[in-house]
């Protein structure tokens, strides 16, 4: 239940619902669990159940400010989503694509594109995700330089 309530604060609803089911088995073959696990484990679906219908709802608008061409209420909902699943990657690039698109470069896009970045950079991607990505990255950087600050170079260490 706690691996699950984990993946559930972080966003990864996938991960989450892998221990929930798992649970759910448990529960189903187990007699001497309490009725407050059982309880607890149908508030967490109840939960998780919630959380993906009103993501859904949040990225259907999102894709459809986005094929209106009405990047900035895009960018706002897929913000949106990113807050509720901080680790998902499609969001990021979804965030990054938006922004390339036309949405307004302000302090609140920056800030999330910048997580995207930070996220997309150390996530293991799929070869369509990683092109993706790259694309997204070099287009903003030309566009919009300010957005992704460049790495300072390391100081050298003194002997």
């Amino acid at each position: 239940m706690d691996a699950a309530k984990a993946y559930f604060e972080l966003g990864d609803l996938y991960a989450s619902q892998v221990y929930i089911d798992k649970l759910q088995h448990i529960l189903e073959r187990d007699d001497f669990l309490t009725e407050t696990q059982r309880i607890m484990l149908e508030m967490e679906q109840l939960r998780h159940e919630e959380l993906k219908n009103k993501l859904k709802i949040i990225n259907t608008e999102a894709a459809q400010a986005y094929q209106r061409e009405d990047f900035n209420t895009a960018f706002d909902r897929f913000a949106e989503t990113f807050d509720y699943m901080p680790t998902n990657p499609t969001i990021a690039i979804n965030l990054m694509q938006t922004l390339v698109k036309g949405a307004r470069v302000t302090d609140f896009s920056q800030r999330y594109v910048r997580a995207s970045v930070k996220l997309l950079a150390r996530s293991e991607l799929d070869d369509d995700l990683m092109l993706r990505f790259k694309r997204y990255l070099a287009q903003i950087k030309a566009l919009h330089p300010d957005v992704i600050p460049r790495r300072r170079p390391k100081e050298r260490e003194v002997l």
